[in-house]
């Protein structure tokens, strides 16, 4: 629904698929974690983590510091496995990187432990994540 027209339906899906193929077809990019969503077909777990990421990266070093560490472990079980410091070196040079090395760590002990290795699909679960916040 649309909030500044209640009467129209949106369908989000759709638009953004246009607003994508837009930006490739005049060679814009598309940013970091909707690439990894691409790439990942759309993994919630790498998108997570991704987004995580991010924070304060740029989009090239994002997309490669996911890539290198999602070699490594695809899924929050084996993440779990990984000491932060194998964690820190495969997203460096990732902004904070070692503080997001720790975060991705525990936010992965989380999904195993209290979500059944999933990533909750609620707001308010996410939130209360390490290094997750509010846009």
């Amino acid at each position: 629904m649309n909030r500044y027209n209640p009467a129209m339906n949106t369908d989000w899906d759709e638009l953004f698929s246009i607003i994508e193929d837009a930006l490739r077809i005049n060679g814009n990019y598309l940013p970091s974690v909707s690439q990894i969503a691409e790439s990942s077909l759309h993994d919630p777990f790498e998108v997570l983590i991704s987004t995580v990421i991010s924070l304060r990266t740029k989009d090239e070093v994002t997309i490669s510091a996911s890539r290198r560490l999602f070699q490594i472990a695809r899924n929050p079980a084996s993440m779990m496995l990984l000491d932060e410091e194998q964690i820190a070196k495969a997203i460096f040079p990732a902004g904070f990187y070692r503080t997001k090395a720790r975060n991705i760590k525990q936010i992965s002990r989380l999904l195993v432990d209290c979500h059944g290795g999933q990533v909750p699909p609620d707001k308010e679960a996410l939130l209360q994540l390490p290094g997750v916040g509010p846009k």
